[in-house]
């Protein structure tokens, strides 16, 4: 169909336009690619813009620190200098995203409030969601457990109403997380039933953005609820949809998952000393809502082994990659 499109800028932003709404992401990846190759031939700074939004995106996706900040400031010089505030507004997401994943509360928190002002003004309803669920999410990673429901609570609503389900699911997301780590179960347990029922668990299918972060928190619940061997199921599958996406933080996180599920043991402590030296590697750091579940579990284990045969497991866990997570269980 792309093919019948006769110019070349017209056929790009049309590739665009695809890569920005399939849920395939090799697709999407491709199409990027393609949009973006054509855009920078013909001089389409708009095009370049918006491509390398699209892109910052896939790097977040990814964790790539490096791509994402490259990308999203390119992005958002060049919108600012075409005076576009769709596409400044699409950019600043993505560098307040990266000051998340560098735990710079302040500055993600003053970028997506930014953000939300600027769709309000737009009147962009799902894009005022998605920065309200931000915020959300901000206060979630800050530990502020009630107030991240608070925010998220509203951001679900109205994501709903305006029939976006990307929305819906990160609000839905920071709820079910803030919940858990809240001690409200039945609530967490409410929503990540929600979030998994629509979604494909096939590993034969390319797995949803959310389907390993999702099935980490199931395996936290699982075994507050009692239930270790489950909880390690659970854990390993979200290992295996991490690995597919390649994302190497979600990845880090089923990791120090199965660390908790595995108990206080020599395993336990070989799996956080391997996450660790992932997230160190990967410039993926903790915040302190997940610091917390890493230092119940380290606390755990080194009080059963003892210092010296905890700091043994830990270091020898430090020298395998995060691939070879399961091969450790």
């Amino acid at each position: 169909m792309l093919r019948m499109v006769g110019d070349r800028r017209e056929r790009a932003r049309a590739e665009l336009f695809l890569a920005m709404h399939v849920s395939d992401v090799p697709t999407g990846q491709e199409l990027t690619r393609r949009a973006l190759a054509t855009f920078r031939e013909v001089g389409d700074r708009w095009g370049i813009a918006a491509a390398l939004g699209r892109r910052a995106r896939d790097a977040f996706t990814r964790r790539d620190v490096e791509a994402l900040e490259r990308d999203a400031e390119e992005s958002a010089r060049l919108f600012t200098e075409l005076g576009d505030r769709w596409g400044l507004l699409r950019a600043t997401e993505w560098l307040a995203s990266l000051a998340e994943m560098a735990n710079d509360a302040e500055r993600a928190n003053r970028l997506f409030a930014e953000g939300l002002r600027m769709a309000e003004d737009l009147g962009l309803w799902p894009e005022v969601a998605t920065r309200t669920a931000w915020l959300g999410w901000i206060a979630l990673l800050s530990g502020d457990y009630e107030r991240a429901i608070e925010v998220c609570e509203p951001a679900m609503k109205l994501a709903a109403g305006q029939g976006y389900k990307e929305g819906e699911t990160m609000a839905e997301m920071c709820i079910a997380f803030a919940a858990r780590r809240a001690g409200r179960l039945d609530l967490a347990e409410r929503h990540l039933h929600h979030l998994l029922e629509w979604v494909s668990r096939d590993p034969d299918v390319e797995p949803a953005v959310h389907l390993a972060d999702t099935l980490i928190e199931f395996g936290y619940l699982t075994q507050l609820r009692g239930d270790p061997a489950g909880a390690m199921e659970l854990q390993v599958e979200a290992m295996a949809a991490a690995r597919r996406i390649g994302d190497p933080r979600t990845l880090a996180g089923a990791v120090e998952g199965a660390a908790s599920a595995a108990g206080p043991t020599e395993t336990a402590a070989r799996l956080l000393g391997l996450a660790a030296a992932a997230r160190e590697t990967n410039g993926t750091p903790a915040g302190p809502s997940e610091q917390e579940d890493i230092e119940r579990v380290t606390t755990r284990v080194r009080e059963a082994l003892g210092e010296e045969a905890f700091a043994a497991a830990y270091a020898q866990g430090a020298t395998y990659k995060l691939d070879d997570a399961p091969d450790l269980l």
